[in-house]
């Protein structure tokens, strides 16, 4: 209630705006320094590659995978959204309104998205309208549905209509991240072994 977000509309049709929900995607100043770092890595990883075959490649592109993957912000956002959530606390909400977003896929037919606008009260007494994209069953006809909202209390803004979803979610997002990590560092190890026994 009362925050401002940006629209974009295409010119002189302000009646097909869209809700743009991140605008400032780099805030904390890492998006230059990361690209330079991942250039570097990529183009030692195309070094590696002609200039010792395929082991060379493993170790350098097992290295860029590596790096990338553990620097994401995959990773961080999931530990600090479980982090928030672990406290979270439970209230009474209700689906005020629902969006429809229509959009065109790559062959041409029309996709419809649908996500519910939330109504609660934090037990601070703060009244909160949020967007929720997941975790409500059937969001197309979802208006009027009461229903329970669990939100971390520190951040309210930090919610989720199913827990348990969630949790589930997190640890397979958890679980890719480790796989990943484990084959770069597997592909590392090979690239290596393979160099040394040349």
């Amino acid at each position: 209630m009362g925050r401002e977000f940006a629209v974009r509309y295409p010119r002189g049709r302000p009646d097909r705006f869209r809700i743009v929900l991140d605008t400032v995607p780099d805030r904390n100043g890492r998006a230059a320094p990361n690209c330079a770092v991942a250039l570097l890595l990529l183009g030692l990883a195309v070094h590696a590659t002609v200039a010792w075959g395929y082991p060379g490649a493993l170790l350098g592109f097992g290295a860029l995978v590596t790096a990338y993957v553990a620097n994401g912000a995959d990773l961080r956002t999931v530990r600090a959204r479980d982090a928030l959530l672990a406290s979270a606390v439970a209230v009474p909400a209700r689906v005020v309104a629902v969006t429809r977003d229509v959009y065109t896929d790559g062959e041409g037919d029309e996709v419809f998205n649908h996500a519910p606008v939330i109504v609660f009260t934090t037990t601070e007494g703060t009244r909160m309208t949020v967007l929720c994209r997941e975790g409500v069953p059937n969001p197309s006809r979802s208006l009027d549905r009461d229903l329970t909202i669990h939100y971390a209390p520190t951040a309210p803004t930090v919610y989720t209509p199913d827990p348990a979803a969630e949790h589930r979610s997190n640890e397979g997002t958890l679980g890719v991240i480790i796989i990943v990590l484990i084959a770069g560092a597997a592909a590392m190890v090979t690239g290596a072994v393979l160099l040394g026994i040349r």
